[in-house]
């Protein structure tokens, strides 16, 4: 009985290496070669090579997942195997196209692609989220809601200021272009879920009218003071407001007292990243913070004003402005960026983003054809779901001006159906 102890002791434990060391093996420069094939249709070579390699690097993750599939035990009375599915989070990182040719319609190629560790904050490669994050997308705002208005009174248009303010930041830390900074008052949402039909056809609305690809919606929920101590007062009569108690003094235009003054004051506020084309929440994020201190503000200090930052209360809100910011910020870096096609001239194409978007000339981007006449909606409700797209050729940046761009189709419009309005993105099937 010993014996067999120490066999499977033995056993267990090199069969927990083993699988240690396949979690590990990303962080090698593993590599597979893999096939993929692609339809050559009017979008033309460049379309059907871009999703030749996409099947092909799907092939090589396959067979590089396979290839961590099974192990052996011992037991007591021999060997036994069983399957044990590993699947580490991996992707392929980069590839290099080997081969390429065609037959029969389609355009084959053969690729050796390499593999690594996934972005956890994306769910995707490292590499590809930089090449996600590489070009500046637009967004605008709607005005903030509050679950409770009486709790902001003291503060200075909070339900324009608060997202005027991210707006700032995210084009302080040259991750977004804002695109409404100076359209005052901004539009309002009429619903209190931001996934409700009405708003989001607002929010396609504000996304159309700024050409912006996203939209930041956002409540207030909370402002409420949590803990309040007694302090003497006295002055002119009509300087101080609010619950008081005031003692009779014989001259009417001095007056003294005592009254509660905020010790405490939480701050919460949830917002919500829009995708402008469909009006859909693509995200939320929450935060939650107390100020202490003199947390009263008082409306002569504009929202986000230094003097506003200056008090116990504001310093607390620029917390939490920051750490949304920083949460947007890693949601755009994860999206991939799209512009709009509004001018065609034969092959020759202008995109309604530039230099601030950070195009270069060279640049390919997939061009997609939108079909208004077939929007996808649900089946019980019939809610619209979004407008359907197809991809139809690629597009090559050759001209970079600061707000527009000037690029060749690789295929005839009118061939693939290509028409002002529709949209370019970009996209990789991993590193090249």
């Amino acid at each position: 009985m010993l014996t067999e102890f120490k066999l499977n002791t033995r056993a267990v434990f090199l069969c927990g290496a083993a699988l240690f060391a396949l979690w590990l093996a990303p962080a090698r420069a593993d590599t597979v070669e893999a096939d993929g094939a692609a339809v050559i249709d009017a979008g033309g070579l460049e379309k059907a090579r871009h999703f030749a390699v996409q099947d092909a690097v799907r092939q090589a993750e396959i067979s590089y997942a396979a290839r961590v599939e099974s192990s052996s035990t011992v037991g007591p009375i021999g060997v036994s195997r069983e399957s044990l599915r590993v699947t580490p989070p991996i992707r392929a990182t980069n590839h290099k196209i080997l081969r390429e040719w065609s037959e029969e319609g389609l355009l084959h190629v053969q690729i050796r692609a390499e593999f690594a560790q996934i972005d956890a904050t994306c769910g995707n490669t490292s590499e590809n989220r930089q090449e996600a994050a590489k070009y500046k997308k637009k967004i605008a705002a709607a005005r903030f809601t509050t679950a409770n208005s009486l709790q902001v009174e003291d503060i200075s248009d909070i339900w324009n200021g608060y997202p005027l303010e991210i707006l700032r930041q995210l084009d302080a830390n040259a991750v977004a272009i804002p695109a409404n900074l100076s359209s005052l008052p901004l539009t309002s949402l009429r619903e209190s879920s931001p996934d409700g039909s009405i708003n989001q056809e607002i929010i396609r609305q504000i996304a159309a009218q700024t050409g912006s690809q996203f939209v930041i919606s956002g409540v207030i929920l909370d402002a409420g003071v949590g803990k309040e101590s007694i302090r003497p007062y006295w002055g002119w009569q009509g300087n101080e407001s609010g619950r008081r108690f005031e003692l009779g003094l014989p001259w009417n235009s001095v007056v003294a007292g005592i009254k509660p003054t905020a010790t405490e004051r939480g701050f919460e506020v949830e917002i919500v990243l829009h995708d402008g084309l469909t009006g859909a929440a693509i995200a939320r994020h929450r935060e939650r913070a107390i100020a202490s201190g003199n947390v009263t503000v008082g409306r002569d200090k504009s929202f986000a004003s230094a003097a506003f930052f200056a008090t116990d209360f504001g310093r607390t809100v620029k917390n939490v402005i920051d750490k949304e910011v920083a949460a947007i910020k890693q949601e755009l870096a994860c999206l991939p960026f799209m512009a709009t096609i509004v001018r065609l001239e034969g092959r020759k194409v202008y995109i309604d983003a530039g230099n601030t978007s950070r195009l270069s000339p060279g640049d390919k981007l997939m061009v997609y054809h939108r079909n208004p006449v077939l929007p996808a909606s649900s089946l019980g409700t019939q809610f619209p779901l979004g407008v359907t797209e197809s991809p139809a050729t690629t597009v090559t940046i050759t001209q970079v001006q600061p707000l527009f761009s000037i690029g060749e189709l690789a295929a005839d419009p009118a061939k693939v159906s290509i028409q002002v309005g529709d949209l370019v993105r970009n996209e990789s099937a991993g590193s090249k």
